[in-house]
């Protein structure tokens, strides 16, 4: 969970010009370094795209893991321009910049506003308004409740959903949130002819199966490690006893034993070790 948009926005934008800064340093041009993110890659947006391109990946890198991202954001009020009639309106969206709220959004299975619902109610003064025989009123708050909106038909609340059966709107309460995502997944699922039950068995072995692959490349990258770390001992053993054939020559042995002629040519990690505390 990101919390908040704002700090995701920050932090990349921090990450953008330290890239950049770098870059212009290794490349001998430190006079193009800048703090702005507007100056980054030569300007014109490229900096703000790079910082979108960062976020969008990290999101995707998490996803491959089985990870899945929610970002908390603010919003505002925002006045807006009709296209076609040039009219204005306004409409309830993110605090953040438009390009940045834009990207996210396109990336995003749902985007829900919470917002106060209130009723109002007039309640007489027992005042007279001025100049007339009319009772004057002022509006109370009657009751509100906290509700969050996935779908707006009024073009007020700037939120969507990629799932056609979402809840329109829902009470705010984790349960309400949870049923309302969970329904719309299930209705989808349904459409395909598959019961939700086969989808999970599905999602299953599919997570399965890429806990096995992760643990396989991360078995694989542990083992090679350790075995550069051992060939580097061995090759630095040999360097020390070089002038030395009585010790070197059974260590030689060993590795041809094993079909290897030279030390650095180890790829196996048994050998290595093996031929490592023969060095000892």
């Amino acid at each position: 969970v990101f919390d908040t948009l704002d700090q995701l926005i920050t932090v990349s934008e921090e990450r953008v010009l330290e890239m950049w800064n770098r870059e212009c340093r290794n490349a001998g041009q430190p006079e193009k370094c800048t703090n702005s993110i507007n100056a980054c890659y030569s300007g014109f947006g490229r900096g703000e795209k790079k910082a979108i391109e960062l976020m969008l990946d990290m999101i995707a890198r998490l996803r491959s893991v089985g990870v899945a991202t929610i970002i908390i954001g603010h919003c505002k009020q925002k006045q807006i321009e009709d296209t076609f009639t040039g009219q204005t309106y306004q409409i309830l969206t993110s605090d953040q910049q438009q390009n940045y709220f834009n990207a996210i959004k396109k990336n995003t299975h749902f985007i829900g506003l919470l917002y106060v619902d209130r009723q109002l109610a007039a309640e007489k003064t027992g005042k007279k308004v001025f100049g007339t025989n009319k009772d004057e009123t002022i509006n109370r708050v009657v009751s509100e409740t906290r509700r969050i909106r996935f779908r707006d038909d009024g073009a007020v609340v700037d939120c969507k959903s990629r799932f056609a059966e979402i809840t329109p709107e829902i009470e705010f309460s984790s349960t309400e949130f949870i049923k309302a995502l969970e329904n719309a997944i299930k209705a989808e699922i349904n459409k395909s002819g598959k019961s939700f039950e086969d989808a999970k068995v599905e999602r299953k072995e599919k997570a399965k199966a890429e806990e096995k692959r992760i643990a396989e490349a991360e078995a694989k990258a542990k083992n090679e490690k350790e075995l550069e770390e051992m060939k580097a001992k061995i090759v630095e053993f040999f360097k020390e006893n070089k002038t030395n054939m009585d010790t070197i020559k059974p260590i030689f042995a060993i590795c041809k034993e094993n079909g290897f002629d030279n030390p650095v040519d180890i790829d196996d990690l048994d050998v290595a070790k093996k031929v490592l505390a023969a060095c000892k």
